[in-house]
């Protein structure tokens, strides 16, 4: 298990595959186990300096979801980075199991993250489902997490002004 934190490097519940290491996948080429290296190391950077690089490691009509979410292209996938860039103080990352997919495309990485902002916190896990295309490039990122974590803890996303209305 490896664990992660940057204050505003790592933006909270942004795609985390970054943290992946490729320990079995038997069917992956070298080009994609490069890519998804490529991929891990613009999240283990990523800033408001570093964002233009997104476009290095996606595909022009990158898909990005998570329940909140559903944005396509590169620019749609930025402006979101960036808004969760600025959004917390403090975020921690912990990769706690990865798997390759049969197809030789697909990583899902299962996680757990806190945040921090104005010196309030709370947390969330999930997982990320991230297939690559032919071309070593991420096609689509899928962040797969319980809502129901937006309203315990005293409705905490709104507290955080995270959520309209907070």
């Amino acid at each position: 298990m490896e664990v992660f934190g940057a204050a505003r490097g790592i933006a909270g519940f942004i795609p985390i595959c970054y943290l992946v290491r490729n320990e079995g996948g038997a069917r992956m080429t070298a080009n994609l186990h490069r890519a998804l290296e490529d991929y891990r190391d613009f999240w283990r950077t990523v800033s408001a300096r570093t964002l233009p690089l997104l476009g290095n490691c996606v595909t022009p009509a990158v898909r990005y979801e998570d329940p909140l979410h559903d944005c396509r292209g590169v620019e749609a996938f930025a402006a979101l980075i960036r808004e969760r860039l600025s959004a917390f103080d403090r975020v921690w990352i912990s990769v706690t199991d990865s798997a390759f997919g049969q197809d030789g495309f697909t990583v899902y990485v299962r996680w757990e993250a806190a945040a921090t902002r104005k010196a309030r916190s709370f947390s969330l896990s999930g997982v990320s489902e991230i297939q690559f295309s032919p071309d070593g490039k991420v096609a689509s990122h899928i962040d797969h997490w319980d809502t129901g974590v937006l309203y315990r803890e005293g409705g905490i996303w709104k507290r955080l002004s995270l959520l309209p209305g907070g």
